[in-house]
């Protein structure tokens, strides 16, 4: 991979604000953090339009559990891309983070999952709902470009909403079991997409922890 199209994340985010919005993950649930410059966010927006998305099942689960959502998404991301290098670079800033907080509110990350997500302008993205318990210690999203409301709520109805501001170029991440004294993982939803927005969802799945 050249330099010219390799992203400069661990060069352009500030370790210690990383570290900062994390002591925000554990008050607030979610928080997020500018990550990508200009050349960037255009780099990868421009990898990830390349990729071939399915849509995803316009409702999970039935009853009181039924979740609604309207993207596209792919896992398929190539091996040696400008992605998969994306995803390490996250993982090691997060996890230089960590390593400022004394103590600590989780073990080091691995980022077992990369999931490549599009959401076209909609008036709701995806309902509220909680990722799986299998996923630890912290949900990352990269927002490569678009704008839409992200929000962590109380329960399935969406109540007590708190918007989490994160325009593109921020790094978004959520708490999940395993972080911080209450083990959790919260409700959360996205509400209005106003603009194409793409976006790599990182996950550490305890299933494949040694």
């Amino acid at each position: 991979m050249s330099e010219a199209t390799a992203p400069s994340l661990l060069r352009t985010a500030r370790i210690d604000d990383v570290a900062a919005c994390l002591r925000a993950v554990e008050r607030d649930d979610a928080a997020a953090v500018p990550v990508l410059d200009e050349r960037d966010k255009a780099a990868l927006a421009e990898a990830a339009a390349k990729l071939t998305y399915k849509r995803a099942k316009p409702q999970v689960n039935e009853g009181e559990k039924a979740v609604y959502q309207d993207f596209w998404l792919t896992r398929d991301i190539p091996a040696g891309s400008v992605l998969e290098h994306c995803r390490d670079a996250v993982e090691a800033l997060v996890n230089a983070a960590l390593r400022r907080l004394d103590p600590a509110p989780c073990p080091p990350v691995t980022f077992h999952e990369t999931v490549a997500q599009w959401y076209e302008p909609t008036t709701c993205g995806i309902s509220p709902h909680r990722d799986p318990k299998t996923f630890r210690y912290l949900v990352a999203l990269l927002v490569m470009r678009g704008d839409g409301d992200f929000y962590i709520v109380d329960d399935r109805r969406g109540s007590n909403p708190r918007h989490i501001p994160a325009p593109e170029g921020s790094l978004l991440l959520m708490r999940q079991p395993g972080f911080g004294a209450e083990d959790r993982h919260p409700f959360h939803t996205l509400r209005t997409v106003y603009s194409d927005r793409l976006i790599l969802t990182f996950r550490h799945d305890s299933r494949r922890d040694a």
